[in-house]
C-alpha cells in the first residue's frame, strides 16, 4: 500500500543571513542619524551629542538582541514576521537615539528589558485552542465580492462625506485633510471600518488581483484606497497599498521574506546618498524618502519614546484609561488627563498644540504601568501573536504583508489595544482566516518547487 510520508519541509530562513543584514541596518541607521537627521531635521528636536561609552554599550546590546530576534523567525509561525518587523522599526532606532542623543541609561534599560521580555514571552505564551465552529463550512468567504463590497463602501462614504467626488493624492494636503476630518467628524462606525478596509482588506485584494491577474478587482481596490485617503489624508494607507503591490510582484515564495532587512538597508542608504547629493548640488535638505521613512518611521517614535518616559516619570500613569478602559470614564471613573496624552506631550515638548506626539511599544508600556509595564505589555503582545498564528496558519506570507505593516505602524505609534481592536488587526486576521478556510488563497503557489516535490513523495510499505 502507498503511504504519504509525514514530512514537514517548511522552507527554511537563514538566521545568520537575517542577523547580518539587521546589523548592517543598525550601522546605516547610525549614519543616517549623523548625516541626515541632525543636519536636515534638527529643528524637530533631534540633538546630536554622541557618547562613546553609550555607543559601545548600544552596539553590544544590538548584536546580542539581533541574534536573539532573528532566531525566532520561522515560517511555521507567521506572527514571527510581524514581530521582527516591529522590532526592527522600534528597537534598532532606539539604540541609535540612545547613543547619539546621549539619552539616560534608563532609556537603554527599559528598551532592552521590554524586548527581551517580548522574546521570552513569545517563546512560552502559546494559546492552546482549536479555532473551529459547527458553521465553519458555511461562513467561508470564497469570492472577490468581499473586496468589491469593502471598496464600494469606502467610495460611497467618501462621496457622502464630501458631498460629491473629491479625490486627491497630494501629500501637501495631508494636514488640511486631517484637520478637516477632525472638525467635520467621521461617523463612529467608519472610524473603525476605514482602517480595517484600507489597511488590510483592500491591500489583500490588491495582492490577490495581481497574483491572479484580475486587474478590474485591482482597480476597484485602488479606487477604494484613494477615496478613503481623500477623507483623512492618512499617508499610511497609501504606503501599505504601494508596499503590497511590491510584495505581490517580488515575493515569489515565502522564504523571500528574508530580503526584508536588505530592502530597509537599501532604502536608508539611498536616502543618505540622495540627501548628500541634494545638499551638495542643490542646497536642499528636505527629501520625500528621508521625511516619510528615515525620520517618520525610524526616528520620530524613538524621540517620542523618550518624551513619554520623561513625562510619565514625574506624572500619574494612565493605567489603560486612554485605551481599553476608556469607556469607564462614562460612568464617572476619574482620569488624570482631560485631553489625549499624545497632544499634551506634543504641546509640552514641541510647543505646538496641534502636534500629536503619538508613541507606542515601550512608551505605551511605561505610560500605563511604569517600570512594570515593560514586562506586562510584552505578555499582551505575545497573546495576540499566538492568536494570529492560529488564525493565519498556512496562509502564504505575501498575503499577511498588510496585516504585518498595519500592526507595526500602529503599535509603533499608539496603544497595543487600539492597534488590535480599533485599527482592525484582530478583525483583519479573522477575515484572513475566513478567506483561507474558503481556499481563497493558493497555499501552494508560494512554496519552492523542491519543497513541493518533497511534500508529495510516497513510500511503499508492507
Amino acid at each position: 500500500m502507498k503511504k504519504r510520508l509525514n514530512i514537514d519541509t517548511a522552507e527554511k530562513i537563514d538566521h545568520y543571513h537575517l542577523a547580518f543584514w539587521f546589523v548592517m541596518l543598525r550601522i546605516l541607521l547610525d549614519l543616517a542619524y549623523c548625516i541626515v537627521i541632525t543636519e536636515g531635521y534638527k529643528i524637530f528636536g533631534f540633538t546630536y551629542d554622541p557618547d562613546i561609552v553609550k555607543y559601545v554599550l548600544s552596539y553590544i546590546a544590538s548584536f546580542a538582541i539581533t541574534f536573539m530576534a532573528t532566531s525566532f523567525v520561522t515560517l511555521k509561525r507567521p506572527s514571527s514576521i510581524m514581530l521582527i518587523v516591529l522590532w526592527s522599526m522600534a528597537y534598532l532606532p532606539n539604540m541609535v537615539a540612545f547613543c547619539n542623543m546621549n539619552l539616560p541609561y534608563t532609556y537603554f534599560f527599559y528598551t532592552n528589558a521590554f524586548w527581551i521580555s517580548m522574546f521570552l514571552f513569545y517563546r512560552v505564551v502559546i494559546i492552546r485552542i482549536s479555532i473551529k465552529s459547527p458553521l465553519q463550512d458555511k461562513i467561508c468567504l470564497k469570492s472577490s465580492l468581499i473586496f468589491i463590497l469593502f471598496s464600494l463602501i469606502c467610495i460611497g462614504y467618501s462621496i457622502y462625506y464630501h458631498g460629491g467626488i473629491d479625490l486627491t493624492l497630494d501629500f501637501s494636503e495631508v494636514y488640511n485633510l486631517r484637520m478637516a476630518s477632525r472638525e467635520n467628524g467621521i461617523a463612529k462606525v467608519f472610524e473603525s471600518f476605514l482602517p480595517l478596509a484600507v489597511n488590510i482588506i483592500l491591500p489583500i485584494g490588491i495582492i490577490k488581483s495581481i497574483k491572479s491577474r484580475k486587474y478590474l478587482i485591482f482597480l476597484i481596490c485602488v479606487l477604494g484606497i484613494v477615496f478613503s485617503f481623500s477623507i483623512t489624508g492618512t499617508k499610511t494607507w497609501i504606503f501599505i497599498a504601494v508596499l503590497s503591490m511590491l510584495g505581490a510582484t517580488f515575493i515569489k515564495r515565502d522564504s523571500d521574506i528574508r530580503k526584508y532587512p536588505m530592502l530597509l538597508c537599501g532604502i536608508i542608504l539611498f536616502g543618505i546618498i540622495s540627501f548628500s547629493i541634494n545638499m551638495k548640488f542643490f542646497g536642499e535638505i528636505s527629501h520625500f524618502l528621508n521625511t516619510y521613512v528615515t525620520k517618520r518611521v525610524f526616528f520620530d517614535q524613538s524621540r517620542n519614546n523618550f518624551f513619554w518616559m520623561d513625562f510619565f516619570e514625574q506624572n500619574p500613569k494612565l493605567y489603560l484609561m486612554q485605551s481599553i478602559l476608556a469607556p469607564l470614564r462614562k460612568i464617572g471613573v476619574s482620569v488624570p488627563y482631560d485631553i489625549d496624552v499624545g497632544r499634551l506631550i506634543g504641546s509640552l515638548y514641541y510647543n505646538e498644540s496641534q502636534t500629536n506626539a503619538a508613541s507606542g511599544t515601550i512608551a505605551d508600556a511605561y505610560a500605563n504601568f511604569g517600570a512594570l509595564g515593560v514586562f506586562i505589555m510584552p505578555f499582551v503582545y505575545s497573546l495576540f501573536f499566538s492568536l494570529v498564528d492560529k488564525l493565519v496558519y498556512k496562509v502564504p506570507i505575501v498575503y499577511i504583508i498588510p496585516l504585518t505593516l498595519t500592526f507595526a505602524e500602529y503599535a509603533l505609534n499608539g496603544s497595543i489595544f487600539s492597534t488590535i481592536f480599533t485599527y482592525g488587526c484582530l478583525m483583519g486576521a479573522i477575515i484572513i482566516w475566513l478567506l483561507n478556510k474558503g481556499d481563497y488563497f493558493d497555499n501552494q503557489s508560494l512554496i519552492d518547487c523542491s519543497v513541493q516535490k518533497r511534500r508529495y513523495i510516497y513510500a511503499r510499505k508492507g
